[in-house]
């Protein structure tokens, strides 16, 4: 099997055939999947990732995102996959699972989860230290796009190494 590179976007036709992959899925309905059918889903993509960064996704989708992954969400990722920018934003709005705009030291451990799997030196960043490094306007809070500045700067491998940075 040939993988896809991601440094490129998706023509709208390719994008169509991702959706009809994704409505193929088993567990699709009602516009969602299953986070069992991540798997799945990921080979569908035809993405090269280890069999932990796998485990890291399905993870996120069952504890971010409530055990379901909708159509919407997953074009949006797919969409933003050539721009580590769109990825990481992508990521950090779907943790933020109250929707308030900032990141709790819950939905900062799941976004950490995923990143880990690819760039082990996050391994043991504490919260606190998130928000020290993070919160730039001193709030005591980190936003969105604080959250998505930090990772940019203290994650760079986060994203497989096809992809380009922003």
């Amino acid at each position: 099997m040939s993988y896809r590179d991601f440094s490129k976007p998706y023509t709208e036709k390719e994008l169509q055939e991702q959706r009809q992959m994704f409505r193929a899925l088993p567990t699709f309905k009602e516009a969602c999947i299953n986070s069992s059918d991540v798997p799945a889903l990921i080979l569908g993509m035809r993405w090269q990732r280890t069999p932990e960064q796998v485990f890291a996704y399905q993870e996120y989708v069952n504890t971010a995102m409530g055990g379901t992954l909708t159509e919407e969400s997953f074009v949006d990722i797919i969409q933003g996959l050539q721009r580590t920018s769109n990825f990481v934003r992508v990521l950090a709005v779907d943790a933020d699972k109250d929707k308030d705009g900032l990141i709790s030291a819950d939905e900062f451990e799941q976004i950490l989860k995923v990143l880990v799997v690819s760039d082990p030196r996050l391994t043991g960043k504490s919260y606190a230290d998130f928000v020290a490094e993070a919160d730039t306007n001193k709030d005591g809070a980190v936003d969105i796009e604080e959250c998505v500045a930090w990772i940019l700067e203290h994650a760079p491998n986060s994203r497989a190494s096809s992809v380009e940075r922003d």
